[in-house]
Protein backbone atom coordinates (compact mmCIF):
# COMPACT_ATOMS: atom_id res chain seq x y z
CA UNK A 1 0.00 0.00 0.00
CA UNK A 2 2.77 2.46 0.71
CA UNK A 3 3.22 5.45 2.95
CA UNK A 4 0.21 7.37 1.56
CA UNK A 5 -2.38 4.82 2.62
CA UNK A 6 -2.85 6.16 6.16
CA UNK A 7 -3.42 9.84 5.24
CA UNK A 8 -5.81 8.89 2.45
CA UNK A 9 -7.68 6.54 4.76
CA UNK A 10 -8.05 9.29 7.37
CA UNK A 11 -9.34 11.73 4.74
CA UNK A 12 -11.82 9.15 3.47
CA UNK A 13 -12.98 8.47 7.03
CA UNK A 14 -13.36 12.19 7.72
CA UNK A 15 -15.58 12.80 4.69
CA UNK A 16 -17.54 9.61 5.34
CA UNK A 17 -18.28 10.82 8.88
CA UNK A 18 -16.23 8.18 10.66
CA UNK A 19 -14.69 9.63 13.78
CA UNK A 20 -11.31 8.94 15.31
CA UNK A 21 -13.06 7.21 18.19
CA UNK A 22 -14.65 4.76 15.75
CA UNK A 23 -17.47 4.59 13.22
CA UNK A 24 -20.80 6.17 13.95
CA UNK A 25 -23.09 3.66 15.61
CA UNK A 26 -26.69 4.20 14.51
CA UNK A 27 -27.92 1.97 17.33
CA UNK A 28 -26.56 4.42 19.91
CA UNK A 29 -29.52 6.76 19.65
CA UNK A 30 -28.92 10.33 20.61
CA UNK A 31 -25.14 10.29 20.41
CA UNK A 32 -24.89 12.51 17.31
CA UNK A 33 -26.17 16.08 17.59
CA UNK A 34 -27.02 18.74 15.01
CA UNK A 35 -26.16 22.31 16.01
CA UNK A 36 -27.66 24.96 13.76
CA UNK A 37 -28.00 28.74 13.44
CA UNK A 38 -24.36 29.21 14.37
CA UNK A 39 -22.49 32.43 13.81
CA UNK A 40 -20.19 32.34 10.79
CA UNK A 41 -17.29 33.44 12.96
CA UNK A 42 -17.58 30.60 15.48
CA UNK A 43 -14.39 28.73 16.34
CA UNK A 44 -14.00 25.03 16.97
CA UNK A 45 -12.69 25.62 20.51
CA UNK A 46 -15.59 27.92 21.46
CA UNK A 47 -18.22 25.42 20.36
CA UNK A 48 -16.39 22.53 22.00
CA UNK A 49 -16.12 24.51 25.26
CA UNK A 50 -19.86 25.21 25.50
CA UNK A 51 -20.74 21.54 24.95
CA UNK A 52 -17.95 20.31 27.26
CA UNK A 53 -20.03 21.59 30.19
CA UNK A 54 -22.49 18.74 29.49
CA UNK A 55 -19.92 15.98 28.86
CA UNK A 56 -17.01 14.88 26.69
CA UNK A 57 -17.27 15.82 23.02
CA UNK A 58 -15.93 12.90 20.97
CA UNK A 59 -15.99 14.58 17.55
CA UNK A 60 -16.94 17.98 16.23
CA UNK A 61 -17.39 18.85 12.54
CA UNK A 62 -18.05 22.45 11.54
CA UNK A 63 -19.56 22.23 8.06
CA UNK A 64 -17.91 24.35 5.36
CA UNK A 65 -18.81 25.21 1.79
CA UNK A 66 -16.82 23.04 -0.60
CA UNK A 67 -15.86 25.85 -2.95
CA UNK A 68 -15.34 28.90 -0.73
CA UNK A 69 -14.40 26.97 2.46
CA UNK A 70 -16.54 29.39 4.49
CA UNK A 71 -18.61 28.10 7.40
CA UNK A 72 -22.22 27.24 6.56
CA UNK A 73 -23.60 27.95 10.02
CA UNK A 74 -24.14 24.45 11.34
CA UNK A 75 -22.15 21.60 12.86
CA UNK A 76 -22.41 17.97 13.92
CA UNK A 77 -20.92 16.59 17.09
CA UNK A 78 -20.81 13.28 18.87
CA UNK A 79 -21.16 12.70 22.58
CA UNK A 80 -22.17 9.77 24.72
CA UNK A 81 -25.96 9.25 24.60
CA UNK A 82 -26.44 10.43 28.19
CA UNK A 83 -24.38 13.59 27.66
CA UNK A 84 -26.10 14.30 24.34
CA UNK A 85 -29.53 14.28 26.00
CA UNK A 86 -28.23 16.69 28.64
CA UNK A 87 -26.81 18.97 25.93
CA UNK A 88 -30.25 19.30 24.33
CA UNK A 89 -30.86 21.94 27.04
CA UNK A 90 -28.74 24.32 24.92
CA UNK A 91 -31.51 24.52 22.32
CA UNK A 92 -32.61 28.17 22.01
CA UNK A 93 -29.75 29.55 24.13
CA UNK A 94 -27.84 32.63 23.01
CA UNK A 95 -24.35 31.87 21.62
CA UNK A 96 -22.30 34.63 19.96
CA UNK A 97 -25.40 36.74 19.45
CA UNK A 98 -27.58 34.02 17.91
CA UNK A 99 -30.07 31.52 19.33
CA UNK A 100 -28.62 28.13 18.46
CA UNK A 101 -30.66 25.08 17.50
CA UNK A 102 -29.59 21.80 19.09
CA UNK A 103 -31.31 18.55 18.16
CA UNK A 104 -30.58 14.90 17.64
CA UNK A 105 -29.19 14.47 14.13
CA UNK A 106 -31.15 12.54 11.53
CA UNK A 107 -29.64 9.33 10.24
CA UNK A 108 -27.29 9.56 7.29
CA UNK A 109 -28.73 9.20 3.79
CA UNK A 110 -27.24 7.26 0.95
CA UNK A 111 -25.20 9.40 -1.43
CA UNK A 112 -27.47 10.64 -4.22
CA UNK A 113 -30.74 9.94 -2.43
CA UNK A 114 -31.51 13.67 -2.03
CA UNK A 115 -31.75 14.15 -5.78
CA UNK A 116 -35.17 12.55 -6.09
CA UNK A 117 -36.91 14.06 -3.10
CA UNK A 118 -39.95 16.21 -3.64
CA UNK A 119 -41.26 14.57 -6.78
CA UNK A 120 -42.65 11.30 -7.93
CA UNK A 121 -40.34 8.33 -7.50
CA UNK A 122 -38.03 7.89 -10.44
CA UNK A 123 -39.45 4.46 -11.28
CA UNK A 124 -42.95 5.89 -11.82
CA UNK A 125 -41.82 8.72 -14.07
CA UNK A 126 -39.85 6.57 -16.47
CA UNK A 127 -41.89 3.38 -16.45
CA UNK A 128 -41.98 1.78 -19.85
CA UNK A 129 -45.38 1.36 -21.36
CA UNK A 130 -46.57 -2.11 -22.16
CA UNK A 131 -46.16 -2.91 -25.80
CA UNK A 132 -48.26 -5.38 -27.73
CA UNK A 133 -51.39 -5.52 -29.81
CA UNK A 134 -53.81 -2.68 -29.21
CA UNK A 135 -57.40 -3.49 -28.47
CA UNK A 136 -59.95 -1.46 -30.38
CA UNK A 137 -63.60 -1.13 -29.65
CA UNK A 138 -65.16 -2.97 -26.77
CA UNK A 139 -62.01 -4.77 -25.66
CA UNK A 140 -61.12 -8.35 -25.10
CA UNK A 141 -63.69 -10.66 -23.62
CA UNK A 142 -66.60 -8.33 -24.35
CA UNK A 143 -67.84 -9.64 -27.64
CA UNK A 144 -64.94 -8.85 -29.94
CA UNK A 145 -62.26 -11.50 -30.32
CA UNK A 146 -59.92 -10.05 -32.93
CA UNK A 147 -57.93 -6.86 -33.21
CA UNK A 148 -59.83 -5.26 -36.06
CA UNK A 149 -61.20 -1.78 -35.62
CA UNK A 150 -64.96 -1.32 -35.27
CA UNK A 151 -65.29 1.03 -38.25
CA UNK A 152 -63.03 1.35 -41.20
CA UNK A 153 -62.70 4.75 -42.77
CA UNK A 154 -62.43 4.38 -46.56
Amino acid sequence: MGFLSDPWRSLRDFFAGISVAGPYDPNATGSRLYVGNLSYRVKDEELRAIFAKYGRVKTLHLIRDRVTRRLKGYAFLEMSPEDAHKALDLNGKDFLGRKIVVSIANSKQRPGSRRHQGGPPRGDRFRRRRSGPRVYGQGEGQGQKDNTPIERLE
